[in-house]
């Protein structure tokens, strides 16, 4: 966990220093923005505590994570043991991958 998020800081400091970043795959073929677009943007604005530029790069996400993160936690922990636990999880993380789907297609039209 601190190798990832060491090498997290080691790149947005890269990009932040050499303006070159990972290109987004799904854009370079349809030209279109994939729900995931603007994760670094977004990510290196929050390091310089940019907000708006952060929120501007992708706002679902800036948006959303805190409540998933919370709310993943709250179900982990707080929910029976068993088969409904793990069902429970899964439901959550369906419904958040349809409003990031959502998201997704809204954002290009």
């Amino acid at each position: 966990m601190v190798a990832a998020a060491a090498a997290a800081v080691v790149y947005l400091c890269f990009v932040n220093l050499t303006h070159l970043g990972i290109p987004c795959v799904f854009r370079t073929v349809t030209g279109l923005k994939c729900p995931g677009c603007g994760i670094t943007t977004m990510c290196a604005a929050l390091l310089r505590g940019d907000l708006h530029q952060a929120f501007h790069a992708n706002p679902f996400l800036l948006t959303t994570l805190p409540v998933f993160g919370t709310v993943y936690l709250l179900v982990r922990l707080f929910h029976p043991q068993g088969r409904g636990k793990r069902m429970a999880v899964q439901a959550f993380y369906a419904g958040y991958l349809i409003l990031l789907i959502g998201f997704g297609i809204l954002r290009n039209l």
